[in-house]
């Protein structure tokens, strides 16, 4: 099959693809891409969603399996500040990548009925600054074959690779492009909403935990939990370049919220909420009035837990109630003595305040009085200088 992607200089075609395992799966993600392609393709920021340029289907042991084949891109954005010069990030690309994610969202959401549900550091990926690049990667790769271990089945599993080599002069038209549709959900019109536990626990929106319907509002406090720790630390050397040695680094520990899971990886809620208590302060007394019921609403489905036993709703999975009638915390001794201003104090005042107003239009416990993505596109933290 011709792909029409990407041919090197000997005409030989190169495509990104995903062979995915669970057929039911790989259906939804094909379909989901499909609504991107028709009900985006207007916007001008479609491009910034890695949609399948091909689809095919390959024979393997255990059946059939579908394969999405992608135009090729390089690495994560975390990653991306290893191709600089001693690995620092100039600060006029924060918030041009800022509004770059939020254009990308907004086409998701507005023209499509979209959201993303998984938006992490691993899905926002960088492209190739020319074809050279990804040719010298791939002729290195194949001179030198990636490092692999052997699973508990002796499978070999390949090592990824994120050496591009010094960046290019002609990096300054590279943008990020939002990737990985295959936890995405449709929604029905504009107020549809979804029941289902979505994102990684350190991402999870409050009322995803409290299970309450969610909408395309989850994304904006998931991208929200990125945007504290990327920006942070720039606007401390406004006018410099920063060093982002730790920015968008997750095994660093610098997520905005820290307890949202144990050593395990398990989803610890009642210490993620407790930390968001103390960042944010209390929610409403009609939020946690409706949390009471919200609990026991039923999933369309229901979800195995890492136990093995079968979850219907986020009582069996999270836990809870997490407020008594009164509407006190009844884990108040998980509340950390931390602050969101806390983290900013190496910020000037002007730009911490503006930092916090901005991320707070994100960070809301109630969804509905988050910010859309085209509201935060107006806000004045975005602004060019």
């Amino acid at each position: 099959m011709a792909l029409n992607i990407y041919r090197n200089s000997d005409g030989e075609v190169v495509a990104a693809l995903k062979i995915n395992l669970c057929e039911e799966f790989a259906e939804g993600e094909l379909e989901i891409e499909k609504r991107i392609e028709e009900a985006g393709s207007a916007h001008h920021a479609h491009a910034l969603l890695r949609t399948n340029h091909e689809n095919f289907q390959v024979e393997g042991p255990h059946g059939k399996h579908l394969c999405l084949a992608y135009p090729p891109l390089g690495a994560p954005i975390w990653h991306f500040k290893a191709r600089f010069e001693n690995e620092v990030f100039p600060f006029p690309l924060v918030k041009l990548y800022l509004m770059t994610l939020l254009e990308a969202l907004d086409c998701l959401h507005t023209d499509c009925a979209i959201v993303h549900t998984d938006l992490k550091l691993e899905n926002i990926l960088m492209p190739f600054e020319d074809e050279e690049v990804l040719a010298e990667f791939m002729n290195r790769h194949i001179s030198e074959p990636a490092k692999y271990k052997l699973d508990a089945n002796g499978k070999q599993v390949f090592y990824r690779s994120n050496a591009y080599g010094p960046l290019k002069d002609s990096w300054r038209g590279m943008i990020p492009r939002i990737v990985d549709f295959g936890s995405a959900m449709q929604l029905r019109g504009e107020t549809g909403r979804g029941i289902f536990p979505i994102q990684p626990n350190q991402y999870r929106a409050p009322e995803v935990t409290l299970g309450f319907p969610w909408n395309r509002s989850a994304d904006i406090w998931n991208l929200g939990t990125l945007v504290r720790s990327y920006a942070t630390k720039t606007l401390a050397r406004k006018n410099q370049f920063s060093d982002f040695s730790q920015i968008w680094d997750m095994a660093q520990g610098t997520n905005l919220f820290q307890q949202a899971q144990d050593s395990e990886g398990k989803p610890t809620a009642k210490a993620h909420l407790a930390e968001m208590i103390a960042l944010l302060g209390m929610p409403s007394s009609k939020f946690i009035e409706e949390s009471h019921s919200a609990l026991m609403y039923q999933w369309p489905y229901k979800i195995r837990l890492n136990g093995g036993e079968l979850s219907e709703n986020a009582f069996e999975m999270f836990g809870g109630p997490f407020f008594d009638e009164n509407g006190k915390f009844l884990h108040e001794d998980l509340i950390p003595d931390r602050r969101i201003e806390d983290t900013l104090s190496l910020v000037e005042e002007k730009d911490r305040n503006e930092l916090l107003a901005f991320a707070k239009k994100m960070l809301t416990w109630d969804p509905e009085e988050r910010a859309t993505a085209r509201q935060l596109l107006e806000d004045p933290f975005l602004k060019l200088e």
